[in-house]
């Protein structure tokens, strides 16, 4: 059985600072850094409820993504009910801090 290790808030704090800005999720930067998942999903909660070294929110603003060209085919646009079944699958996945990520999944 592993050693436990105990952090202190300011490591937890520093750890989960490191994860949001290295692009991997949580689960795969534990797994890459033997950091408990548990133990970093509950210390990333208690310190995002903390005020403490938060940025400022910012205004909201809207960017807007378009693809290049000859990467996805023209949209199709259905009805309820209706299938495409022509269609081309794609996965959009979009990381938005804070370990919250977003992905669209379209099967073909």
């Amino acid at each position: 059985m592993a050693k436990r290790s105990y952090r202190s808030a300011d490591q937890w704090r520093a750890i989960v600072r490191a994860q949001a800005s290295s692009g991997l999720s949580a689960q795969a930067y534990c797994e890459a850094n033997e950091l408990g998942y548990a133990s970093f999903i509950n210390w990333r909660r208690r310190l995002a409820g903390s005020n403490e070294d938060q940025e400022p929110a910012s205004a909201a603003s809207f960017i807007e993504l378009t693809p290049s060209a000859g990467v996805l085919p023209e949209p199709a646009f259905l009805s309820p009910g209706e299938s495409n079944s022509g269609a081309s699958s794609f996965t959009i996945e979009l990381s938005l801090g804070h370990g919250i990520e977003l992905r669209i999944l379209r099967a073909g």
